[in-house]
This record gives structure tokens, C-alpha cells and sequence, in this order.
């Protein structure tokens, strides 16, 4: 539920978003797909969404893509996969178009 008031009261502060799955009040999925729908409803650009997990068994890569987050990163953080995400974020490879606001 934090991750998602921080970035809803202010989404231009942030250019990434690393969500950890396993969160006390909201998991992971939950608020991603709180994020999702806000910028929809808000017709605002998406911001990328890189799930961090220790959950690394056969399908929960599958899982987490599926619930809209853009990429996964397992822990412990490997430098290279950080790297490698930095580097799709800075060439927009996590872009979604996004509906417009409905009036």
C-alpha cells in the first residue's frame, strides 16, 4: 500500500520502480496492478515495474510478467542483472501504451 500512495501522490519523481514481491498489507502483484490501473485512469505514462524476489522457482518468472510487472531481478541482486535492466529502462524497452483517460 506504501509503494503505491508514494508513487500516486507524485509519479513524476520516479523513472523505475522496484517492487519487492512479498510486502506486508498489499503484495507485490496487488499493488502493481494498482499501479497499472492508475496510470490508466490517469492517462499518465507507465513507469517500469522490475518485480525483486527471492521466489525464483520454475513459473514465477512466468507469474510476475503475467501480473504486469515489466521484468524480474532475484535475490541476492546479481550486478549484471541490475545492469541489464538499467540498460532496458534507459532504451524504453519497458514501454506500455497506455489507453487514454475516458471523460
Amino acid at each position: 500500500m506504501e509503494a503505491f500512495n508514494k508513487y500516486s501522490s507524485n509519479p513524476q519523481k520516479y523513472d523505475v520502480i522496484f517492487m519487492d514481491a512479498q510486502m506486508p498489507v498489499m503484495d507485490g502483484i496487488e499493488a502493481t496492478q494498482e499501479i497499472l490501473e492508475f496510470e490508466e485512469e490517469e492517462g499518465i505514462n507507465h513507469i517500469p515495474i522490475i518485480v525483486v524476489t527471492a521466489n525464483v522457482l520454475k513459473g514465477d518468472r512466468e507469474r510476475f510478467l503475467g501480473a504486469g510487472m515489466d521484468d524480474y531481478i532475484s535475490k541476492p541482486i546479481k550486478k549484471e542483472e541490475l545492469l541489464r535492466v538499467l540498460e532496458n529502462i534507459s532504451k524504453n524497452k519497458y514501454s506500455k501504451i497506455l489507453k487514454k483517460k475516458k471523460i
